[in-house]
């Protein structure tokens, strides 16, 4: 879906920034603005370094260098799109989200919508009873004995909403009935099932519970896990407007945060396995819900991570799945290591034997995917000519799908080393020899020199941030047609385009600026977006310890440093061209003789 600016901007200011980031980090007033430990994982800081401005509606870290608005701290702190940010702090703020457009019949997409809402309540509704009958269980109690002989701490197990379900077969539909919940749309997410007489039963009986979590932390299904004879061991949620297994991973709301500052993620089989890495402090992990890894779970993580360490199950069928995901990962662009625990052992016995330190020892030591399942094709190698073959035609493939052009280069080199072949006679067998090479284009060489934005450039953008005034004077100078960074220059543009369409509005102006660029895709590792987002926040930017004076100085210095630099790179062009055309040096010397009268003038700064 995509939001107005005017509904986007609603929604931030309807959502209190101090209240939000205060759920995760204890705040206290600092001058104009508020300051705390930075609650994102990796940066385990002593000091506080972090600021929050509820007046310009932004945070900053001055240690880990992220800031943003209030989508901002959710896309990274949650690892949620843009567009699932705006929906989570709507519905945080009780605005309906707008109806699409109907230029005709409602289509059948419109017509779900209100039942998803109503499904995403009932399923919130449901797992609460399953949290109340397990949180009213004696320790000693079949549920919490399991449990607790997993080694899950009673955190964790509130964390990920663990739950109970009792052994009779109406305890959930009693329930449901008694809050005069919607008995059809229950079975339509697998809660319950209608027998021949019309009467329901429960389908989740004397379970374990595992509430599986959206992202953005909806309830969208459940995982049980039987605590007597029954079968299945595990059983899901099936397929429903809420819930797709192959777009689903597990645990995701909880550990999207430290995936994506770590830049790495445990790819695990089940919810047990997942939860034994949390508990023993391996936190960024997400598991599959016992079906084959996809390509949708492959963009989830592609958001947060480029490394995947993949840990599935010793046994055959674990090996199997893991090889199915290989291609996957590659095509996907991700980086993915496999990493095999000694004896088949699982994560959480091996934890428990061994304990974190050795596992992450094992970790560090996992070797490629690809290099792992090229080593198990080449088990029984014996050199023959046909042996070759058949091992590139398994390979190849595989080859083919990984995106990383300069990865792609080195695996195929290994292959033609254990192979003892050549690069050349590999790279032929691959659909006719077409092998791109890496290369870095005209184009690509641009917007590398692009980001290389000069320190002048930079300040006098955030001086037009930090007050009205500045930005005025920056605009009056007409110094920004002399800026030789696109991105400095792009940016200070519509610092005074969005300006003047409401000059009252100023403090909003960085933080309308930031969601401007996130609705049109704009990436955020951009310099373009470090300018809107950083050193606007608490300490100003950098500069705590000037006064006006100093800051109108150093002010009319990047003015100064900005129109110097321009003056010589003309003025060496001039130069060169009387060099070239002697004939035309006449009027070429009265254009540098003026451009120099220019420069001795004023710079267009402050006084």
């Amino acid at each position: 879906m995509r939001f107005s600016n005017q509904f986007i901007e609603r929604v931030r200011d309807e959502t209190n920034i101090l209240e939000l980031i205060g759920q995760h980090v204890q705040l206290q007033k600092a001058g104009a603005s508020y300051r705390g430990l930075c609650p994102f994982p990796g940066h385990g800081e002593k000091t506080p370094s972090f600021f929050v401005s509820d007046v310009k509606q932004l945070y900053h870290c001055f240690g880990c260098k992220k800031s943003g608005t209030v989508y901002n701290f959710l896309m990274d702190f949650q690892g949620l799109s843009f567009v699932e940010a705006v929906e989570s702090l709507a519905n945080r703020a009780n605005i309906p989200l707008p109806e699409p457009k109907k230029d005709f019949a409602p289509s059948p997409q419109d017509n779900t919508r209100e039942e998803k809402m109503v499904l995403l309540k009932l399923n919130r509704y449901v797992a609460a009873l399953f949290q109340k009958n397990f949180q009213g269980k004696a320790d000693d109690s079949p549920v919490k004995t399991y449990a607790f002989s997993r080694g899950l701490s009673s955190e964790v197990i509130q964390e990920f909403k663990l739950g109970y379900t009792e052994p009779g077969w109406s305890d959930l539909v009693d329930y449901l009935k008694k809050g005069r919940a919607p008995l059809a749309l229950a079975e339509k997410l697998g809660l319950i099932k209608k027998k021949a007489n019309g009467e329901y039963f429960d389908l989740f009986r004397d379970r374990l519970m595992f509430p599986i979590l959206s992202a953005s932390g909806d309830v969208v299904g459940f995982g049980g896990r039987s605590l007597g004879d029954q079968q299945p061991k595990y059983l899901n949620s099936p397929e429903t407007p809420l819930f797709h297994k192959g777009r689903t991973l597990y645990g995701l709301h909880a550990t999207a945060k430290y995936i994506r500052a770590q830049n790495e993620v445990y790819v695990v089989e089940g919810y047990m396995d997942l939860l034994a890495l949390y508990q023993y402090g391996i936190k960024n992990v997400v598991a599959t819900l016992g079906t084959a890894f996809t390509s949708d779970h492959a963009r989830a993580i592609q958001k947060l991570a480029t490394k995947v360490v993949v840990l599935f199950d010793g046994d055959e069928a674990g090996q199997m799945a893991a090889e199915k995901s290989l291609p996957i990962f590659l095509d996907a662009g991700l980086f993915p290591r496999c990493l095999t625990l000694p004896n088949e052992a699982d994560p959480d016995d091996f934890l428990r034997e061994f304990g974190s330190e050795e596992f992450l020892k094992k970790a560090k030591e996992a070797p490629d995917h690809f290099l792992s399942y090229l080593g198990r094709q080449m088990q029984n190698y014996g050199g023959r000519p046909t042996e070759k073959v058949e091992i590139l035609n398994k390979v190849g493939p595989i080859l083919e799908r990984v995106r990383d052009q300069r990865l792609r280069i080195l695996y195929l080199q290994e292959v033609a080393e254990r192979l003892s072949v050549t690069p050349t006679w590999v790279t032929q067998q691959l659909k006719g020899g077409r092998m791109q090479q890496p290369e870095i284009t005209r184009e690509n060489q641009k917007i590398i020199e692009s980001i290389k934005i000069p320190i002048e450039e930079s300040i006098l953008v955030r001086f037009m941030l930090q007050k009205s005034e500045y930005l005025e004077r920056v605009r009056a100078s007409g110094i920004l047609s002399k800026f030789v960074s696109q991105d400095a220059q792009m940016i200070a543009e519509r610092v005074i385009e969005k300006y003047l369409q409401n000059p009252n509005d100023f403090d909003k102006l960085a933080a309308s600026l930031i969601i401007q660029t996130q609705d049109q895709g704009m990436a955020q590792d951009r310099p373009s977006s470090q300018l809107l987002t950083g050193h606007i926040v608490g300490e100003g930017f950098g500069m705590k310890n000037l006064d006006e004076a100093g800051e109108l100085q150093l002010l009319n210095d990047c003015l100064a440093r900005v129109k110097e630099r321009d003056y010589k790179i003309k003025s060496r062009s001039i130069i060169n061209a009387i060099k070239i055309d002697s004939e035309s040096s006449h009027e070429k010397l009265e254009e540098l003789m003026k451009m120099a009268q220019e420069q001795k003038g004023p710079h267009g700064g402050l006084s």
